[in-house]
């Protein structure tokens, strides 16, 4: 796989993902926008946006499509 392809950073969640919790519509495809909100401080902290650099309070630039 090229760079691009390959996974840098994951974290795993506690959580199932389900329709029922939002996570997933009912046909089981991934709602982007909602994870990107409900996880928007791990992400934010996973690539770089914390306090030190300036950046809290900021929407989260964090592309994860």
């Amino acid at each position: 796989l090229g760079r691009h392809e390959q996974l840098k950073k994951f974290e795993i969640t506690c959580q199932e993902w389900l329709p029922d919790t939002g996570e997933l519509s009912p046909t089981l495809k991934v709602k982007r926008r909602f994870l990107k909100e409900k996880y928007k401080i791990k992400l934010d902290r996973m690539y770089g946006y914390t306090e030190e650099a300036g950046h809290v309070g900021t929407p989260s630039n964090v592309d994860i499509e």
